[in-house]
């Protein structure tokens, strides 16, 4: 019962952004339309990952052995894609604040907070990119080959 209650209130958060986006906000342009559409995407994407910290907290609180172990094999296939799609997601997120920054900016400067707290947040999306993009150089192919050391 409660992945059902997990799953719905997932389900839910990305219908309302979906609404809201796509329904309640004024089109001016096709880079706005983009940049929506980029804010959709990486939204989606954070909340797989962040789902996955929901996941190792019910295995480790939970007593029944069939869930442990069929979230466990879940996540073991997740963790491969778990810094992909952190370093997607961030990719799309700077992309989408570069647009918003290029469209939007000049219009509201720093009238509106989400403005500001955006322009303040792109140096620390980039920090979070370039990191994310050294710790998978650093990992071990399947061979165990480290891709940094390969020619």
């Amino acid at each position: 019962m409660p992945y059902k209650l997990w799953i719905a209130v997932n389900s839910i958060l990305i219908d309302v952004s979906f609404i809201y986006i796509w329904f309640f906000l004024p089109t001016d342009s096709s880079l706005v339309i983009l940049a929506r559409l980029l804010a959709q995407i990486a939204m989606v994407l954070f909340l797989i990952n962040i789902n996955m910290y929901l996941i190792f907290w019910v295995i480790r609180k939970t007593s029944i052995r069939q869930v442990k172990i069929r979230l466990a094999k879940f996540s073991r296939v997740m963790m491969k894609w778990h810094i992909s799609i952190a370093v997607t997601a961030t990719t799309i997120i700077v992309g989408h604040a570069a647009i918003n920054l290029y469209k939007i900016a000049p219009v509201v400067v720093f009238d509106n907070i989400k403005t500001s707290a955006a322009i303040w947040l792109y140096p620390f999306c980039s920090i979070l990119w370039l990191q994310g993009i050294y710790v998978i150089k650093s990992l071990p192919d399947l061979d165990g080959n480290f891709i940094s050391q390969q020619p």
